[in-house]
């Protein structure tokens, strides 16, 4: 056994604050198993308790867990992705699959989680004995039973030289993580300086190879607004009820099985994994989808509710920071289009993807596709979107014309509304990156 030992913990150099343990628990965190951005991880604990019926807390307190098992278990869930009941099971088989040392490597390098104390350093709060207060003429640290040192804190709770250990241990890991997060973070202010360099460079130059790779160098905070707008349910519902476009995607899969029996697949910007499940259907061996946004985490269970599981893989990310760890595939099929064609911005994402991903002779399909363009004479068109503003409840609001102008409007056309001859634009997939930038003059001819 240890003989006595001495550790001045009260000294403002070493002494022990509980509260220090909550410093990183706040913040947004996500829910180990849903979309849902709780305010923080202990809210995100509540969360789990309330909606998923997982207490957590007690679940790890049961099992005598360490915070070393939490964190290998935090980061499981977020790797494994697994569903709360897979969990609930896992913990009445007690067979642990988190007890792996990778598992310690943050699957969320500023997951919130982990900086949360689930369960006390293999001790129980009810078990703590209370100094109340320290005795100053007792040294602290004073050997009990020959077993051990225990330590008095200025918390007032005794604590073994074990548990000290282990304290000391996980402090050491959240500080590393945090030493990475500012690593990251001076990173990713750097590559936002390089790419504004890059896009002044590029404009002064008119050069637009600089463009495109300045358009593939953005981060994924700078992505936010554009994959935040497609984690929402309601333009997934949209492009679904668009039964004209989405049956002519089946129709076609289904009745061109041969292209897809056996063959990998990549869905790029995969969605509710609609395109994915027909082209299994249609026969395909795998079906890699990828998509950026949260909305892949209902894919998931749209897939596992529909029994695809074993052939659609799903990948979170973009297509451009992840394409080394996706094989290569025979067919590309993706749903990029948008109002006027390439509302969407998902072109040049689909020809990376080709460039980099596609085996030689394989197949992307949509691979050809035209935009027209017609001269209109709406008059209650016009004066909905303009002559509007010259007398809004007898006030006038002439400045609001400029925006309205600037601001493209989906409308049903009539016919009888069309003045001109059209132009059409037509996108072929063998055209490059580069040729996406572009500036041509079109004319519209008058139609008497």
């Amino acid at each position: 056994g240890f003989g006595s030992a001495t550790l001045d913990l009260l000294s403002s150099d070493c002494s022990w604050d509980e509260g220090e343990d909550e410093v990183n628990v706040t913040g947004p965190c996500r829910c180990l198993f849903c979309p849902c951005m709780c305010e923080n991880a202990i809210s995100s604990l509540e969360h789990l308790d309330l909606v998923h019926q997982i207490n957590l807390r007690e679940l790890c307190q049961n099992m005598s867990f360490t915070s070393y098992n939490c964190i290998q278990m935090i980061n499981y869930i977020r790797k494994e992705k697994i569903l709360p009941s897979e969990l609930t099971q896992i913990f009445k088989t007690q067979l642990f699959p988190w007890n792996d040392p990778k598992y310690l490597k943050p699957e969320d390098d500023e997951d919130p989680m982990l900086m949360l104390e689930i369960v006390p350093c293999n001790f129980d709060e009810s078990s703590l004995s209370r100094v109340n207060p320290v005795d100053p003429q007792v040294p602290i640290g004073t050997a009990q039973n020959g077993l051990g040192s225990t330590f008095g804190t200025t918390n007032g709770y005794n604590m073994t030289t074990s548990e000290l250990g282990e304290k000391l241990k996980i402090s050491e890991y959240r500080c590393h993580m945090l030493t990475d997060a500012l690593r990251r973070a001076v990173s990713d202010l750097t590559k936002v300086r390089d790419c504004v360099n890059e896009f002044y460079l590029s404009a002064e130059s008119n050069s637009s190879q600089c463009q495109c790779t300045a358009v593939q160098n953005l981060s994924q905070d700078e992505d936010e607004a554009y994959f935040g707008s497609y984690g929402h349910f309601s333009i997934h519902r949209e492009m679904l009820q668009d039964k004209i476009r989405t049956e002519a995607y089946r129709d076609f899969m289904l009745s061109n099985s041969d292209i897809f029996k056996n063959k990998l697949v990549l869905d790029a910007g995969c969605g509710t994994a609609i395109l994915s499940m027909f082209a299994a259907e249609a026969g395909a061996k795998t079906v890699f989808a990828v998509d950026q946004s949260e909305i892949v985490y209902k894919a998931m269970e749209i897939i596992q509710q529909n029994g695809f599981e074993d052939r659609i893989k799903i990948t979170k990310g973009k297509i451009e920071d992840i394409s080394q760890s996706l094989e290569k595939v025979d067919v590309i099929i993706t749903e990029w289009m948008g109002y006027f064609l390439l509302f969407e911005s998902m072109l040049d994402t689909v020809l990376y993807a080709r460039d980099k991903l596609l085996k030689k002779g394989g197949l992307v399909f949509p691979n050809k596709c035209f935009t027209y363009l017609v001269a209109i004479n709406d008059q209650d068109m016009y004066y909905s979107h303009v002559t509007y503003w010259n007398n809004v409840y007898s006030f006038k609001m002439d400045c609001m014309k400029a925006d309205v102008m600037r601001e493209a409007s989906v409308e049903i056309v009539k016919p009888a509304t069309v003045i001109s001859q059209s132009c059409f634009l037509k996108v072929g997939f063998q055209c490059q990156l580069t040729l996406l930038y572009f500036k041509q003059q079109c004319y519209l001819r008058y139609v008497y």
